[in-house]
């Protein structure tokens, strides 16, 4: 297996690219507002620094799953979601990827899909977490994964609140790489 980086806006910002192969998506670089940094990315993408792929849907499609699962799907954009999916992408292929984020909800599901990641100092989730809806009014607990947004028993705003969540040994600091 071959190290590479997978690349959100913030790894890009801090020239992720110049450690390793990198990565990252279309969907990530339409997040970048810059124009000094998105001329600097498009020198580095013509240098071959960093290397803009598209992702295959079924892996999308189970970054999304997951994400569903994690609790974490409302926070996740599609440039997030893709940047998951491109790691799965490229662990299947025989790539070593870790994510270079500073979003704790990608980082979570990638924990949770048994990805790395890295992040700058004090920005990595120090827990993995399982998120669940629950009526502040009744008690009732409903899965993340729903589309409801009021109790279905007394009709209050659900809120979103921690099932679970494991201390994680390997926190993804970027001081650790």
């Amino acid at each position: 297996m071959r190290l590479c980086y997978v690349l959100d806006v913030i790894g890009i910002k801090l020239r992720g690219y110049l450690k390793e192969r990198a990565y990252t998506t279309p969907w990530v670089l339409k997040e970048i507002k810059n124009e000094l940094l998105s001329e600097a990315v498009k020198g580095a993408v013509a240098q071959g620094l960093l290397r803009v792929r598209e992702v295959r849907k079924e892996f999308l499609e189970k970054a999304r799953e997951e994400a569903r699962e994690t609790g974490d799907l409302a926070s996740l954009s599609e440039a997030d979601l893709s940047l998951i999916g491109l790691a799965l992408e490229l662990r299947e292929e025989g790539e070593e990827p870790v994510i270079f984020t500073n979003d704790f909800s990608i980082q979570n599901v990638a924990s949770s899909l048994g990805l790395s990641y890295v992040a700058p100092p004090g920005r990595a989730i120090r827990f993995s977490a399982k998120w669940i809806l629950k009526c502040p009014e009744c008690g009732i607990k409903i899965p993340l994964s729903s589309d409801l947004n009021r109790c279905p028993e007394c009709g209050s705003p659900l809120r979103r609140v921690l099932l679970r969540r494991r201390l994680l040994k390997d926190r993804g600091d970027l001081s650790s790489v």
